[in-house]
């Protein structure tokens, strides 16, 4: 099924073209965690977010055990550690749509063409 059979049966959002927000392209139904990567990853694309600065050498097995640590301790007090990182993540993303520039209201056709010195009568 090409890209137009895709976007007619609700398959995907929308090409970043039509999109109103970087983070419009990021699947709902994603588990947290994963969701999570792809708000930072492009939150970092578009410039609002950097890499955390912390000079701790980390590794992945430390990294794994700190999530797996922090699932424990979640898991202790009687929380689910995927709803807590799913409202941290919706509350993330509503500050980062808010920061974000609002997108131009012409095409990127239109925006092209004008940053070369074409203009459009209308």
């Amino acid at each position: 099924m090409g890209e137009l059979g895709k976007n007619q049966a609700g398959g995907k959002q929308g090409t970043h073209l039509e999109r109103k927000s970087a983070f419009d392209g990021i699947p709902r139904h994603l588990p947290a965690l994963l969701r999570a990567e792809k708000l930072v990853k492009k939150a970092q694309k578009i410039g609002l977010a950097t890499a955390n600065g912390n000079k701790r050498k980390l590794t992945k097995a430390t990294v794994a055990a700190e999530l797996f640590e922090l699932a424990t301790r979640a898991q202790g007090r009687g929380w689910c550690a995927e709803e807590l990182l799913a409202t941290e993540i919706k509350k993330r993303e509503r500050q980062l749509r808010r920061q974000e520039k609002p997108p131009r209201k012409q095409g990127w056709f239109f925006a092209l063409a004008g940053s070369v010195g074409f203009s459009f009568a209308r």
